[in-house]
């Protein structure tokens, strides 16, 4: 068996980076947050881009962004946004989304 070429390894790289950003949008699909948040522009909710602008240097961003979302919020009305508790979201896929998030 030969070794794998250049591309090869790097076509390789860039799965294994780009699944993982997928595959938060995907868990922030399936869990509705994208249902009233999009990504480039305010829908019900913020945009994401103006979430992670706004806590982009802000060490405990994770940590509010958590509170907010395990807690919700009353800060977008008419319509606030609700409360994810554990069963609606896992600590890991919260985890995820966040990080996803913060990197718009």
């Amino acid at each position: 068996m030969k070794p794998p070429t250049w591309i090869q390894i790097l076509a390789a790289s860039c799965l294994l980076v780009a699944a993982p950003v997928y595959a938060n949008e995907t868990i922030a699909r399936e869990t509705g947050c994208l249902a009233c948040h999009a990504v480039d522009k305010r829908v019900v909710g913020k945009a994401y881009r103006d979430v992670a602008a706004k806590y982009r240097a802000n060490p405990f961003a994770a940590t509010i962004i958590r509170y907010k979302v395990r807690n919700g919020t009353g800060n977008n009305k008419p319509v606030p946004m609700p409360a994810f508790d554990k069963k609606a979201l896992s600590d890991a896929d919260l985890t995820a989304i966040i990080a996803w998030i913060l990197k718009q």
